[in-house]
């Protein structure tokens, strides 16, 4: 008897995996206010510059980046209280979801993708945000700074995410609005897409979009080159994984009639 053909593989797009601060949640204004209140609490100039850089870390990461950066002579834990009172005080009084984040959230479910949160802030802030606009039914699974160790751009939060969920890195896809969060996600192994608010961020290493609603176009066209690369050359899956994500992006986000830019 002939040997049997390799079966090829379709992947499935199962997860979406999403940021909160920024991606979902208007808070960078906010967050931000809070970073040059506290640096100016301490006669310490603030700058957009440097505030991108701690838009990932853990509050304990970011503590640490300042009392560097500005030579604080304070106590540590003294510095992590006020920072801490300063961001409790933005998310209870200022921060407000997206008007499309729900909308698209509701979608997602709809269509029977599941979604999981990765955020780099803690579980207190997020998890009472979550209960008072009742979006406790949209997510399967959520990782908060308080379960690991090291915050974007480190990896540790999507290879955790991941475990929880039980999925595949090519069953996923990360949606993040800074570049370590970004980087976060390429350093797991996962593909991202940057979504672009408030003008924060101006490194894009991925495609981008300015607007949640354009996901679904993006997920239709990342199904349809990886299932066509499988197709025609009868990769293996964890061969994709090691191909460098934005020369992907690259080939299927060109002449693209939605708000992607390069």
């Amino acid at each position: 008897m002939p040997p049997e053909k390799e079966s090829k593989k379709t992947i499935m797009l199962k997860w979406i995996f999403f940021d909160f601060d920024g991606t979902l949640v208007n808070s960078i204004p906010h967050l931000y206010n809070a970073y040059a209140e506290f640096l100016n609490f301490f006669d310490c100039p603030a700058s957009p510059e440097e505030f991108s850089t701690i838009n990932g870390p853990s509050l304990k990461e970011i503590i640490d980046i300042l009392y560097k950066n500005h030579s604080l002579k304070e106590d540590k834990k003294y510095l992590y209280a006020h920072y801490d009172s300063l961001i409790k005080h933005a998310y209870t009084s200022k921060i407000t979801p997206f008007a499309d984040s729900e909308p698209t959230l509701k979608v997602l479910k709809k269509l029977g993708f599941l979604i999981a949160l990765s955020t780099s802030s803690h579980r207190a802030y997020v998890e009472k945000f979550i209960e008072h606009n009742s979006w406790q039914t949209y997510f399967k699974h959520c990782i908060f700074a308080d379960d690991v160790l090291h915050g974007k751009p480190d990896p540790e939060i999507y290879l955790l995410t991941l475990e929880k969920t039980a999925a595949k890195p090519e069953e996923v896809l990360v949606v993040e609005d800074s570049h370590n969060g970004i980087q976060s996600a390429k350093k797991a192994g996962l593909s991202a897409i940057h979504i672009v608010r408030n003008n924060q961020e101006k490194k894009y290493t991925v495609p981008y979009i300015t607007s949640l609603k354009d996901i679904f176009s993006v997920m239709r066209l990342y199904m349809n080159l990886l299932n066509d690369i499988i197709k025609s050359s009868n990769v293996k899956l964890y061969i994709y994984n090691k191909i460098d994500t934005f020369v992907l992006h690259q080939i299927y986000f060109v002449s693209i009639g939605i708000t992607i830019r390069w």
